[in-house]
């Protein structure tokens, strides 16, 4: 994951990286998808769906 630590937006996944609009993504229990950030926190028992698009 990139960055490794900090508090940025996660430009790449398992070496998937951001690529024009497609931007990897992030929903925690339901929530509406949103840029995946390193500093947002995730609850024990969370439900979290990762989404590049």
């Amino acid at each position: 994951m990139v960055p490794a630590s900090g508090t940025g937006t996660i430009t790449s996944v398992n070496g998937k990286a951001n690529a024009g609009s497609a931007t990897w993504k992030v929903s925690v229990d339901g929530s509406a998808f949103a840029w995946a950030v390193r500093n947002k926190v995730i609850g024990v028992g969370d439900t979290i769906a990762l989404r590049y698009s």
